[in-house]
C-alpha cells in the first residue's frame, strides 16, 4: 500500500505526453522557420560559447529544434516518436520516462559544454529513445512508411547500424563522444536491469537443478528390490547384504542376513 502511494506520488512530478508536447514545440519551430523565413534553429541550437555569454536556454532549448525539414518525413518522424514515447511512458510510467529523457538531455548538454561541441539536432537522443523500446517490446510490428511490416529487434538494428556510422564518420573524436552520449543514458538504465535478470535466471536455473538433484537422488535411493521387513535395510543403502523370504512366515516377508533368523513369525 504504501509502495503505490510512494509511485503515485511520483508520477505527480512527471511531465505527462512529454514527447508530445516536445512534438508539438517541434511543428511550432518548423511552420516558425519554413513559413516565417527565420532561422530559429540557429537560435535554439546548443553552442557552447553562446551559453557562456549569457544564452542559457540553449541548454534544453535545442531539444525543440525539428529532426528534418522535409514536410514528409517531418510528419513520419514526428508520429513515430510521439508513439514511441508514449508506449514507453505507459510501461514505464510518467515520472520514470521523464527521468530517462531527460538524463539524456543531461548528458549531452553536459558533452556538449566539456569538449566545445555544438549540438544542432536530438536525433541520437531520440533513436535511444526507440531502441529502449526494442528492448522492452522486440517482437512488436511496426508498419514502414504505413505499409512494410518490420518487427521492431530489426529496425533497431539498423538504428544501431546508423550510430555506429555517425560514430565512424564523426571525424573528431569530440563529436564522437556526442554522438555515443545518448547511448550511455540506454546503458543506465538498461544494463543494472540485464544484470538484475542474468542474476536472476541463474539463481532460478541453480534452484532448478538443485531440484533436480534431489529428485534424481530420492529416486535412486528409493529404487530396490529387497527390503528386510524389520530394520528398512535395502539392497540399495547397502549393496554387500544379503536378502532372505522366510519360508516360514505367512507371507512375502524378506529379511536381511541380520534379521533371517532373529525375527517373530508372522
Amino acid at each position: 500500500m504504501k509502495t503505490s502511494k510512494i509511485k503515485g506520488r511520483r508520477e505527480n512530478f512527471g511531465i505527462k505526453d512529454l514527447m508530445f508536447i516536445i512534438s508539438m514545440a517541434n511543428l511550432l519551430v518548423y511552420v516558425l522557420s519554413v513559413f516565417g523565413n527565420t532561422n530559429l534553429s540557429l537560435a535554439l541550437a546548443l553552442i557552447p560559447e553562446k551559453v557562456l555569454q549569457g544564452e542559457v536556454w540553449r541548454i534544453i532549448s535545442y531539444i525543440f529544434i525539428p529532426p528534418t525539414f522535409n514536410p514528409f518525413f517531418f510528419v513520419l518522424v514526428i508520429y513515430f516518436y510521439v508513439f514511441i514515447g508514449r508506449e514507453l511512458e505507459r510501461y514505464w510510467g510518467t515520472f520514470k520516462f521523464n527521468i530517462y529523457y531527460f538524463t539524456g538531455v543531461a548528458i549531452i548538454s553536459l558533452v556538449s559544454m566539456v569538449f566545445n561541441v555544438p549540438v544542432t539536432s536530438v536525433s541520437n537522443l531520440n533513436m535511444s529513445l526507440f531502441l529502449a523500446y526494442a528492448i522492452l517490446n522486440s517482437e512488436h510490428i511496426v508498419y514502414l512508411f504505413m505499409i512494410i511490416p518490420v518487427k521492431m529487434k530489426y529496425l533497431a538494428i539498423v538504428m544501431s547500424t546508423i550510430i555506429v556510422y555517425d560514430f565512424i564518420n564523426a571525424g573528431f573524436w569530440q563529436l564522437r563522444i556526442v554522438v555515443l552520449a545518448p547511448i550511455i543514458n540506454l546503458l543506465i538504465f538498461f544494463v543494472p536491469r540485464f544484470i538484475k535478470n542474468t542474476s536472476s535466471g541463474v539463481k532460478a536455473r541453480k534452484r532448478t537443478q538443485e531440484f533436480e538433484s534431489k529428485v534424481l537422488k530420492f529416486k535412486k535411493e528409493d529404487s530396490f528390490i529387497h527390503k528386510c521387513y524389520i530394520c528398512g535395510k535395502t539392497d540399495r543403502s547397502d549393496e554387500n547384504m544379503e536378502f532372505r523370504y522366510c519360508s516360514k512366515c505367512n507371507g512375502h516377508y524378506e529379511y536381511c542376513n541380520d534379521h533371517i533368523f532373529d525375527h517373530e513369525h508372522k
